[in-house]
């Protein structure tokens, strides 16, 4: 059986581990958004066997002692990115981003109070995060290819 952890990672730390995250993890646009909303940065990182599999960047506020993670308003969604070699078999992939998403939601229970974020539509299964009793639901976005005619 696959075991997996989770660890609170600064944006420069996640970076140092995976260069090629897309723009949402970079500390040059984490910070400063962090720094004009009055946050604390992180991305919540998912290992298995000490290999990071999994990246979601989360804004921390804190008041007194009680921690709240939230999208900021520049950043709707946040995306759980995967770096996992694919599977031949569609089920068993599944599976595994159940596993990641259920360990992620137990992170984010423990570790804040409230927890308010809009994931990404790219991630369609939310079943790990209701798991860990998260009230999340799939936030679906068509997209269009218009160089094909629309008829």
């Amino acid at each position: 059986m696959n075991t997996y952890t989770c660890k609170f990672l600064t944006p420069e730390q996640a970076l140092s581990l995976n260069p090629h995250l897309p723009v949402w993890f970079n500390p040059l646009w984490m910070k400063p958004l962090a720094f004009f909303y009055g946050l604390n940065p992180q991305v919540l990182t998912c290992f298995r066997n000490d290999n990071a599999v999994a990246w979601l960047p989360i804004y921390e506020k804190k008041f007194i002692t009680l921690r709240k993670a939230f999208n900021p308003t520049l950043v709707y969604y946040s995306p759980v990115v995967f770096t996992l070699p694919p599977l031949k078999q569609a089920n068993r992939e599944l599976l595994r981003e159940y596993e990641i998403t259920r360990c992620l939601g137990e992170s984010l229970n423990k570790g804040f109070k409230r927890v308010w974020l809009n994931l990404d539509p790219s991630l369609q299964d939310v079943r790990g995060f209701k798991d860990m009793d998260l009230k999340a639901v799939p936030h679906y976005t068509y997209v269009k290819d218009l160089k094909q005619s629309t008829e």
